[in-house]
Order: structure tokens, then C-alpha cells, then sequence
């Protein structure tokens, strides 16, 4: 695909945006779109090198002054780095400085990621896996309580559960 302005070089940079209510692609060469750059960058809202690192963004979100300026400066213990610091490069100098910056990370942290625990994803067949231990647990209870009948139907329910797993 050619460039729509030049008509000569490789169409590398696409530009998309709603006008009048219709969608318009703009397919541009690297030369003509550096030559259009700023105007382009108008089209989205935001300007060229907006954020230029991670501290930008996280300084956006953090509405705490930076304690150099309040006349007083925290570091870690361990590295010496200050929140200040953080707040510039966007980097912690070690892991102690979670700890060290705790108070002022965990508001930040809830803010960006909505909370401040670590969910994360369980591989596939995990809670069915840890469904299982569970019931095998209840199982031993159950035949230690000498609850018979409360322990058969666990039984059954647990081998329900390995012969469904082995025909899959």
C-alpha cells in the first residue's frame, strides 16, 4: 500500500479517526508523517512525548508531594533512594523500598490497579485440583468422625470428579 500523500514510498504509519460521523484512514509514509506529526498528535488529544516514562504516568496518578519539598526526605534504609527519586525515574532502587515507601505506594498501587492484592490467574484444572484436596479432607474428617454416610457421598462425589478429569 502507497503512501496517500506522496503516492511514491510505503504506506508504514495508519491513521484512524471519526469525522463527520464516518470512519477516514489515513495510510502514511514515516516521511510524511513525521512532516505531519504534530498536527496528527492534535488529532488524538495529547501531545508528542506525552508520557515520556513511567514516572510521568505514576505522577499523574500520585497526588503526594514529594517529601523534599515539605522539607524533609525519607529513604530506604537499604539503598538510599528517596521517594523523590522513585517519583522521577519510576524505579524503586531495591525491594526494601516497597517496605520503606509502603505508606505512600499502597494508596498509589489501589488507585492504578484497584486493589492491593496480588490476584493473579491459576493455571487451567487448579481450583478443580484444589476442589479435590478439599474433599479429600472432608472425606478423612468424615470417616475420623465416624460419619459414615456423610463420607460415602463424599467418596463417590470424589471419583465422579477423577473419571470426569480421566475422560478428558
Amino acid at each position: 500500500m502507497l503512501c496517500d500523500r506522496c503516492k511514491k514510498n510505503p504506506a508504514t504509519v495508519h491513521i484512524k479517526k471519526i469525522e463527520d460521523g464516518r470512519k477516514v484512514q489515513l495510510d502514511l509514509c514515516t516521511v510524511c508523517a513525521s512532516e505531519i506529526s504534530p498536527p496528527a498528535a492534535g488529532l488524538f488529544g495529547f501531545q508528542e512525548n506525552f508520557f515520556d516514562s513511567i514516572s510521568d504516568i505514576l505522577a499523574g496518578f500520585s497526588d503526594i508531594q514529594d517529601d523534599e519539598e515539605k522539607g524533609g526526605r525519607q529513604c530506604c534504609s537499604v539503598c538510599g533512594t528517596s521517594f523523590g527519586d522513585f517519583q522521577k525515574t519510576g524505579r524503586m532502587g531495591c525491594s526494601e523500598c516497597y517496605e520503606a515507601f509502603s505508606e505512600k505506594l499502597l494508596p498509589l498501587l489501589k488507585r492504578l490497579q484497584g486493589s492491593i492484592q496480588h490476584a493473579g490467574k491459576s493455571p487451567p484444572g487448579e481450583s478443580r485440583r484444589q476442589e479435590l484436596i478439599i474433599m479429600k479432607k472432608d472425606l478423612e474428617q468424615a470417616v475420623s468422625d465416624e460419619e459414615y454416610e456423610r463420607a460415602a457421598v463424599i467418596r463417590d462425589k470424589i471419583k465422579e470428579m477423577e473419571k470426569s478429569d480421566e475422560s478428558k
